[in-house]
């Protein structure tokens, strides 16, 4: 699930139009499509603009500053967090909400963005909230599997089981609800079962990243790491800008004894997705192995302030009093 990445979705069109107060359709329509334009040309910061522009004409229209707001957060680059693009998108999402405290996509939008910057308790109160006013069943689906997440990351590993197969119920078969669900279970620590979960899965859809990555942290658990170096080259043979599964299979290289490789593919890992306290965390155990504790303990006190503890446990605090005295 920490694959997830939340996108700008400009499809909102006829739900802008249908918010409007002043003007015409086709005025608006023109904002949007400028803004797509820029948008899928790489020019986030002029987008933005654009949408700027656009509320100046159109205060009233919620949907504006449901999309300012995403942008302006740092979810469209997937790996950028920053406490003052958390509060820029989060005061976007409240002026929508300020013209209509019952609007879905404003209320969904926000949960979806402390999601993203890993505010769980405030994610689950925010997709709560957001269940109330939910406008269809397929975005029912995506709510309640979105809470199920939130609920994995918080470990409330019985609560996300309950969303995600409410959300299994209504969409059948579903296989990102079916990852997510075996996802749950490799963060309680129950891996046979999520490699019973997985392992169906890839019957289905053998070339699919997300659970590639997944099973191959599966069989590192089980320390079954030839398996998992299988399953994790294959995700960077189809994603080579995916720091999770260099991360993973720097970590396999190191257990199996490939040391000066495996922290070539951690480093790698790090120059793509800085942020990730995991990779700081597994690159700290491969300075253990080449018994360098001055870097080991600059690792572990970066992955600890970067939160691991939030989201993983307390392995890091275990390492470091074992190695950082």
């Amino acid at each position: 699930m920490k694959s997830y990445c939340i996108k700008i979705i400009f499809v909102f069109n006829a739900f802008m139009i249908g918010h409007m107060q002043q003007a015409t359709a086709q005025s608006l329509e023109d904002f949007v499509v400028r803004a797509d334009s820029l948008y899928q040309a790489g020019n986030i910061d002029q987008t933005i603009e654009v949408y700027e522009e656009a509320i100046v004409q159109y205060p009233e229209n919620p949907m504006l500053y449901v999309v300012l707001g995403e942008l302006k957060c740092g979810m469209v680059t997937r790996f950028s967090t920053d406490e003052k693009a958390y509060q820029a998108g989060i005061e976007q999402l409240d002026k929508a909400l300020s013209i209509d405290s019952t609007f879905y996509p404003a209320l969904n939008s926000k949960a979806r963005i402390n999601l993203f910057y890993q505010k769980y308790d405030k994610a689950i109160a925010g997709f709560t909230k957001a269940l109330e006013y939910v406008p269809s069943k397929k975005e029912l689906v995506i709510c309640l599997s979105d809470r199920g997440s939130a609920k994995t990351y918080s470990q409330d590993f019985e609560g996300a089981i309950e969303d995600l197969n409410k959300a299994l119920e209504l969409k059948p078969g579903d296989r990102k609800l079916l990852v997510n669900i075996g996802t749950t279970h490799l963060f309680s620590k129950n891996f046979l079962k999520a490699e019973q979960v997985f392992l169906k899965l890839y019957e289905i859809i053998p070339e699919d990243n997300t659970l590639l990555n997944n099973l191959g942290f599966v069989y590192i658990e089980l320390e079954k790491y030839k398996k998992a170096r299988e399953m994790l080259s294959k995700v960077i043979q189809q994603a080579p800008n995916e720091p999770f599964a260099y991360n993973n299979l720097g970590y396999v290289e190191i257990k199996l004894g490939n040391l000066e490789k495996g922290m070539e593919l951690i480093d790698h890992s790090l120059s793509i997705y800085p942020e990730n306290s995991y990779a700081y965390k597994q690159r700290a155990i491969g300075w253990i192995a080449l018994k360098n504790m001055d870097q080991a303990c600059l690792d572990l006190n970066k992955a600890s302030k970067l939160g691991y503890s939030v989201s993983y446990g307390e392995e890091v605090g275990q390492l470091m009093e074992e190695h950082c005295k």
